[in-house]
């Protein structure tokens, strides 16, 4: 905002396209750590974002901050400096430095931030006592950005009764238009298939089809037949299977964008954002999500469906996982490590009371208790409620 003071502290999260930000999950993961960061230090939150040669932000509108950086301390604030993922309370020592302006490029997740404060609990103070801990990001965008303008030019230019369209939005690919109601399914097969290995396991993706159709069923009930099935995935070839596995049930449908990843895709251009950020959008509007974690079909949940179910402030009993055994409610929101996310805490002083124990973040957790909370999570993890693929139904 123009009217910062002179005396005013600022803290800065950049990401440009010169910069390595790994994916839009991971990097509002990042956004989230840096606004609980300047709450906490006391200072002004401004955010740098540029991707694709295009401006992030340019397609989002502001929300409760103004945090688009003014031009007078573009100088002051100059490089940033990258804090690494699981640093544990690192962002908030440099907040916490003389300097004016701290800018800095990061991945942090917000928890660890809220963990390393001391004394222990402290961080929690500045969060909203009844936000689940797996909804950390999600409010933080939420409060930055405004979506809704966004997902409306989205959904026109999807339309294809629509005579005129955005610059660079994408078409829909299986319907004329986004059904009133719909469950998504995203599949993430890793980074190998924007280096030419795009070859998913076809079965994969009609495991997931079937695990949304049931998680339809359940969402709309056995008598609603109006909905749909939105497939988004990082694999242009898995989009093509779904589109063709659709028939004879609920209908799917998905963008006709090629798949873009922030990172790895280096073209430039507005349709590379709409590409990145309208699979985004489509899925946080969906009324559930199916995700997969099969490591044997290479098939693993992603930072970019956890961060859509984030912004839709999902809960996690409307999140599905597609395993190698079955179809299991409750999949995976949150988006740390995968002992993180598995192990079921109440509220903030909860969540980080565990994480100072696993981590020894501020004390010396005993092996032996460390060993007993892997094993507690493991168990999470396993999502032993599973419906078998046998016993699923169609």
């Amino acid at each position: 905002m123009e009217g910062t003071g002179a005396d005013d502290r600022v803290l800065v999260w950049q990401c440009l396209d010169a910069d390595f930000c790994a994916g839009v999950g991971d990097q509002a993961r990042g956004i989230a750590a840096a606004l609980y960061t300047a709450m906490l230090s006391g200072r002004i939150l401004f955010v740098r974002w540029s991707r694709h040669g295009q401006d992030v932000t340019s397609i989002f509108g502001k929300r409760a901050v103004d945090w688009q950086l003014p031009d007078s301390l573009l100088e002051e604030c100059g490089g940033a400096t990258w804090v690494s993922d699981n640093s544990k309370g690192e962002l908030m020592r440099r907040a916490k430095s003389p300097d004016r302006c701290v800018a800095v490029t990061t991945n942090q997740p917000p928890e660890l931030e809220l963990a390393a404060v001391e004394p222990a609990g402290q961080g929690c103070i500045e969060i909203p006592l009844d936000l689940p801990f797996e909804h950390y990001v999600g409010c933080a965008m939420n409060f930055l950005f405004d979506f809704t303008q966004s997902y409306e030019t989205l959904a026109a230019a999807l339309d294809k009764e629509q005579s005129s369209s955005s610059p660079g939005t994408p078409r829909l690919v299986g319907l004329d238009a986004a059904p009133r109601q719909y469950v998504a399914v995203h599949l993430r097969f890793g980074d190998r298939v924007f280096n030419g290995d795009d070859a998913p396991d076809a079965m994969m993706v009609a495991d997931a089809l079937r695990c949304a159709g049931a998680a339809g069923r359940e969402l709309f009930g056995p008598e609603d037949d109006d909905w749909g099935i939105f497939f988004a995935s990082d694999s242009a070839n898995a989009r093509a299977l779904a589109l063709g596995q659709g028939r004879g049930g609920p209908p799917v449908f998905a963008s006709g964008a090629p798949p873009v990843h922030s990172d790895y895709t280096k073209d430039a251009g507005l349709d590379r954002i709409w590409g990145v950020w309208g699979d985004q959008l489509l899925l946080a509007r969906a009324k559930g999500l199916v995700q997969c974690m099969d490591m044997d079909r290479r098939c693993d949940v992603s930072g970019y469906s956890q961060l859509a179910a984030q912004v839709a402030l999902m809960p996690a009993e409307n999140v599905w996982v597609a395993l190698s055994e079955g179809c299991a409610r409750g999949g995976d929101v949150t988006m740390n490590s995968w002992f993180d996310r598995a192990i079921q805490v109440d509220g903030c002083a909860g969540y980080v009371s565990l994480l100072r124990e696993a981590l020894s973040i501020g004390q010396d957790t005993p092996q032996e208790r460390k060993d007993e909370i892997n094993r507690e999570i493991a168990a999470v993890a396993e999502h032993s409620g599973a419906v078998g693929w046998g016993d699923l139904g169609e």
